[in-house]
């Protein structure tokens, strides 16, 4: 990874950062790949970086340590809404269950469901059918 990176700074930041064991193996090749793709479309990821930034061992690991927390963020609030949809697809589900919310969704019109919600509820009993929302 240190040799096909082009610029020079870089390759030497990485060396050293290497060689002092600040980045290594899988460390050292996800902050590669997050320098390349900076060198081509800069740190907003629209357009390249400027000529001006020198990349050193500091900005490479805080660059690496940066994109990891910002990815452990993105788990973080994919889990938080996989615990909510959970949630509420089993509430959905024994309110599907109930005759009387069934028999009082229907007496005001509301029969329809998001289709991922009918598809996660639909049990034995098709009580509300899946809109197209």
């Amino acid at each position: 990874m240190i040799a096909e990176t082009k610029e020079e700074d870089v390759q030497r930041a990485m060396t050293e950062a290497y060689d002092k064991g600040e980045l290594k193996g899988r460390t050292l090749i996800a902050a590669g790949r997050l320098v390349e793709r900076r060198l081509t479309r800069g740190k907003s990821g629209r357009g390249g970086v400027r000529g001006d930034e020198t990349v050193t061992v500091a900005t490479l690991v805080k660059a690496y340590k940066r994109e990891a927390a910002r990815q452990r963020m993105l788990v973080d609030a994919a889990r938080l809404c996989e615990t909510r949809l959970r949630f509420v697809v089993s509430a959905v589900r024994r309110l599907r269950s109930d005759d009387g919310f069934v028999n009082l969704a229907r007496a005001e019109g509301l029969l329809t469901l998001p289709q991922y919600l009918a598809e996660q509820t639909n049990g034995n009993s098709a009580k509300l059918e899946a809109g197209h929302g």
